[in-house]
């Protein structure tokens, strides 16, 4: 049981292929934060660093190793800390999900895709109920 992308992810490993099934917690892919337990998340990236594996399979996306996990971690985190961020400033969601250089300046990439912006707008929705107690 590795909490994160939602409270029930889970990953299975197989010693003898070297191979872990990472749910969603793992994503090649726009995230999805909207049942996220952020703080958790990042913990359970760390622990997947322990496994003995030399493949990941993700949620979404190509499989891949080891090294992409901290990429994914700063991606959660980039999430977190622009919650944090607009929640000091007064930021309403719309005003911070609507702001491409606010967003940008934590990390978060916006892109031209309508769904993209809508994912960012329901995973910022869930992190200020979240993170804003």
């Amino acid at each position: 049981h590795l909490p994160g992308h939602s409270p029930y992810q889970v990953a299975v490993f197989v010693p003898e292929e070297r191979v872990v099934f990472t749910s969603d917690n793992i994503v090649r892919a726009q995230p999805y934060l909207h049942q996220a337990m952020p703080l958790e998340w990042i913990e359970s990236l760390k622990r997947y660093q322990e496994f003995d594996a030399d493949f990941f399979v993700p949620g979404h996306g190509e499989v891949c190793d080891k090294s992409f996990i901290p990429e994914m971690s700063k991606t959660v985190q980039s999430y977190i800390n622009a919650t944090k961020a607009a929640l000091i400033q007064g930021l309403t969601v719309d005003q911070a999900a609507d702001d491409t250089a606010f967003l940008e300046k934590y990390g978060i990439k916006v892109g031209p895709d309508p769904m993209a912006k809508r994912v960012i707008k329901m995973s910022l929705t869930h992190l200020f109920e979240v993170l804003g107690r």
